[in-house]
């Protein structure tokens, strides 16, 4: 049974921490659900949106007495902003994230929540290129996929908890190390951001006439706010230096191909990544 809390906080009350807002309140998994934004304006736009109850421009205000907080802020500030909310958590609190990168949340979320909260790192695989609450009606959270990434002093209660969480919004859940994920997220998600960076910055003066389909869903990532990618990639920047040179040797030997005229092995080079792409996709849930 999916446990109901009294009061649901959401600190960052942006796109995607506007669609839980939105989504908790919608599941009444919360008597009340507060939200912490950085700025008036945009209390008043999460506000209007309906993503939360009440809105506030200090997190402590936002987070007193919380049973569950949710830390939807970039990866360099999550951990900081733990260790803030944690006196004005409720006796026995939960907190969870949804930050892209796991192992540093995990470990500085836990340094700095000690035991006055018992922390979860979770990261559900929703979103867009798009910023702020007033889209994040746009965000689809059934159907898609939420990871947990537990490690040896997470709370099992505390894990059940937060699983119950997001399986109430609808998503399907997934439990792997921090880790594992920071892995994974650096092949699937900020190498893609990346590799989209690059090509957008490709083009030459005088192309937009020419940046049809083929350009605009490749690059279309690349939309997205670049100081939030710049904390994500900093934050795996490891792992995701080591695909980012695993990706240019893949381009390279393109273009060695191309220059040695080797059109079979163009065609199997092709072929190759239409086949990957074609399993990849069918290995997901219908929309």
């Amino acid at each position: 049974m999916t446990e109901r809390f009294q009061r649901l906080a959401v600190l960052g009350v942006g796109l995607l921490g506007g669609a839980i807002g939105r989504a908790a309140r919608s599941a009444g998994l919360a008597t009340t659900v507060a939200g912490y934004c950085r700025r008036e304006e945009a209390c008043r736009t999460a506000l209007a949106a309906g993503t939360v109850d009440e809105c506030f421009i200090d997190p402590l205000a936002a987070a007193r007495g919380a049973d569950l907080a949710v830390l939807a802020v970039g990866p360099e500030s999550v951990a900081d902003l733990a260790g803030r909310i944690a006196p004005a958590l409720a006796d026995g609190a939960i907190v969870t994230d949804v930050a892209s990168v796991k192992s540093r949340v995990v470990a500085g979320c836990t340094e700095a929540l000690g035991r006055r909260a018992r922390f979860v790192g979770a990261h559900p695989l929703a979103g867009s290129e798009k910023r702020g609450a007033e889209h994040s009606a746009e965000v689809r959270l059934a159907g898609a996929l939420c990871v947990l990434t537990p490690c040896g002093s997470t709370d099992r209660a505390a894990l059940a908890a937060v699983r119950g969480f997001w399986e109430a919004l609808g998503m399907r859940v997934l439990e792997i190390s921090p880790e594992e994920h920071d892995a994974r997220l650096a092949r699937t998600s900020h190498l893609p951001h990346l590799a989209a960076a690059a090509l957008a910055v490709s083009s030459r003066p005088g192309d937009e006439p020419f940046c049809a389909t083929g350009w605009r869903d490749t690059t279309r990532v690349a939309s997205g706010d670049p100081a939030m990618w710049t904390e994500i990639a900093m934050s795996n920047r490891e792992a995701l230096a080591g695909e980012l040179y695993r990706l240019a040797r893949r381009v390279q030997d393109a273009a060695d191909l191309l220059t040695a005229g080797d059109a079979a092995a163009v065609r199997r080079f092709l072929e190759a990544g239409a086949a990957r792409r074609a399993e990849v996709l069918g290995g997901e849930p219908a929309p």
